[in-house]
């Protein structure tokens, strides 16, 4: 057999790839798989820990708690806006297990997918975000309610709080440097009907991020 017909019987039409080549594309794509594989599983696990929230008291309890934001503008409720984040952590877990579940060429056209994901919504007067790279809620400029509404009877600070109190739950203040006025009338209202608060100074208007990892606050 000539040298240009061995040359030949290597090749396939023009521009297509050797067949001696098939194995190591093979591999390649094998590679490349594995390595969104991995990707997959990790993004996976950490939204899964970015849900795990630690009850935020001084001391243990096992008690659920209502999360609030007080300012000096008057008070957000941020549980609807973190319910709606939990919500929209799993819609986002369960995005990436469906990749999981596919073959590899499937898995990998998948996972690009996913690796732009994101969701972005207004719950009352919070903003949730929820990404692959970050998780955050962040209150709007106006509030739940004001400061000049809060200490009267009737109030909603007082329903939320005597709410609470009835479904055994506990309270989290994130406390803006400017709201200590309005954070003791929520102290008083939670001693009037005996309920655990813990709190943490926060910076006005800064977003909260819980991020991979999930986020524990700590009691000052």
């Amino acid at each position: 057999m000539t040298r240009s017909k061995k040359r030949l019987r290597t090749l396939h039409t023009a521009g297509s790839v050797p067949v001696e080549h098939d194995g190591i594309l093979d591999v390649l794509a094998n590679l490349v798989g594995v390595l969104v594989l991995v990707g997959a599983l990790t993004a996976v696990l950490a939204a899964n820990s970015a849900m795990k929230i630690k009850t935020p008291l001084a001391r243990d309890t096992k008690k659920d708690f209502v999360m609030l934001q007080v300012g000096k503008l008057g008070v957000w409720d941020l549980q609807a806006a973190q319910e709606r984040m939990f919500s929209l952590e799993k819609d986002r877990v369960n995005g990436w297990k469906r990749c999981l579940s596919l073959v590899m060429y499937e898995l990998i056209y998948c996972a690009e997918s996913m690796q732009g994901w994101a969701a972005s919504e207004t719950v009352g007067q919070v903003k949730v975000v929820v990404s692959n790279e970050d998780t955050y809620i962040t209150r709007t400029l106006t509030p739940t309610e004001g400061a000049s509404n809060m200490d009267k009877d009737g109030s909603w600070i007082r329903m939320k709080i005597k709410e609470a109190a009835d479904k055994n739950k506990a309270l989290f203040v994130i406390l803006e440097k400017e709201g200590f006025a309005n954070f003791r009338i929520v102290r008083s209202i939670a001693a009037e009907h005996g309920l655990q608060l813990g709190w943490e100074p926060w910076n006005t208007g800064e977003s909260i991020h819980f991020g991979v990892g999930g986020r524990n606050m700590n009691v000052q």
